[in-house]
């Protein structure tokens, strides 16, 4: 489809094609998503898009161009005619061909106004993942200085042999994993950061601290459904619907016929005189069947199509409203509950290691509980970001 696309274009001018931008030290959600729509191919594709339709509806408005015509005739006395010829429609098709171009024109404006809704998705999930990895690589730095620390102090008590040397081995063996897995997420969070770049015109986001928005208000069920009609697809399908019926009834005129009106002057080498005739064009064999057939069935597709869209549309707001309510909750519980049991247990641990009541192996497991706080946290908040993130778009960019 003509629509599909534009917008699989949309998507890739926008994130190869955007202008240089300049980015802010704290970058915000909202921030990222002006800069991206502000982009010139952004703007141009919009532009290209909605001049496109406009076409149409400069074509309907016109009048069809008059004939002129010349013949010379020279069997026997020579005989010159010059006619001019207009055709006129009475029917009134023209007028509801116009229409219906200036109804495709503002589908088109919906279909662009959702298009940017899906820019906006793929910005505010592409920072949501940034944000996320970079509080993965914060948890993580933490962790391997942790584990670093400890296997220095390791090192030091060795030699005065207060511990063994396969607490140190131990401790050392875990440093090394978890530079590494460091290391492999700091390489994670530059890839998600240039995915973010690319959507903004800028090369990379070297510098730059990314604030995370503050979690919307989840509308209840009754208000979410109300709210699908607004959307731009369903609003779009809704003006095609209206376009197409037009369409319908021009090609149902089809028994006012077209009208065409001849002036001239006709010359010959004894005399002149004007020319002045009529004309209609008789509906025996065309009466617009093809148009009438193709607009009822694209009137027929149009409705099918609506009420489709409008259903998925229903089952997929209910469950992201729902997905987005639980995954927030229970993000917010754990960062609660869970976050500040793990330090205490850390911290308990570090004390009983050093006074020799526990061993390395549960001084580890202490360590790599609370770095698994830290990670479900942001996982279970990513999550719930990314469901908020849908649900926006599935409701047509209305909450935030």
């Amino acid at each position: 489809m003509r629509f599909q696309r534009f917008f699989f274009s949309f998507v890739l001018i926008t994130a190869t094609g955007a202008s240089a931008q300049t980015i802010p030290n704290v970058l915000t959600e909202d921030d990222a998503l002006r800069i991206a729509h502000a982009s010139q191919s952004v703007v141009a594709l919009s532009a290209a898009q909605l001049d496109l339709a406009r076409s149409d509806v400069e074509r309907e408005r016109r009048w069809p161009n008059p004939t002129l015509d010349y013949t010379r005739e020279s069997a026997g006395e020579t005989e010159r005619f010059l006619t001019l010829s207009q055709s006129f429609d009475f029917s009134g098709r023209r007028f509801l061909r116009r229409r219906a171009a200036e109804l495709r024109v503002e589908a088109m404006q919906q279909e662009v106004a959702g298009q940017q809704l899906d820019l906006s998705r793929i910005v505010r999930s592409e920072f949501s993942r940034a944000a996320s990895q970079h509080e993965l690589v914060r948890a993580l730095t933490e962790w391997s200085r942790k584990i670093g620390a400890a296997a220095e102090t390791a090192a030091r008590l060795q030699a005065g042999g207060e511990v063994s040397g396969y607490d140190r081995r131990r401790l050392e063996r875990e440093r090394i994993g978890a530079e590494a897995r460091l290391a492999a997420e700091r390489g994670a969070l530059i890839a998600a950061q240039r995915r973010l770049a690319s959507l903004l015109g800028v090369e990379n986001l070297d510098g730059v601290t990314l604030q995370r928005p503050t979690p919307p208000e989840i509308p209840a069920a009754a208000e979410l459904t109300s709210r699908i009609e607004q959307r731009p697809d369903v609003a779009a399908i809704a003006k095609r619907i209206d376009a197409a019926t037009l369409d319908q009834q021009a090609a149902q005129r089809w028994r006012v016929p077209l009208f065409d009106l001849t002036a001239g002057m006709k010359n010959t080498q004894a005399d002149s005189g004007a020319i002045l005739g009529a004309g209609v064009s008789l509906p025996i064999f065309n009466r617009n069947q093809d148009e009438l057939l193709r607009a009822n069935a694209e009137v027929a597709i149009l409705n099918a199509q609506r009420a489709l869209l409008v259903t998925r549309a229903r089952g997929e707001v209910g469950g992201l409203a729902a997905e987005a309510r639980e995954l927030r909750n229970a993000a917010r519980l754990f960062r609660e509950q869970a976050l500040p049991t793990s330090e205490r247990l850390t911290a308990t641990a570090e004390a009983a290691y050093r006074a020799g009541e526990v061993g390395i192996l549960e001084l580890l497991d202490a360590y790599r509980t609370a770095l698994d706080a830290e990670v479900e946290t942001a996982e279970l908040e990513q999550r719930a970001r990314e469901a908020e993130i849908g649900l926006t778009r599935a409701l047509g960019g209305i909450t935030r």
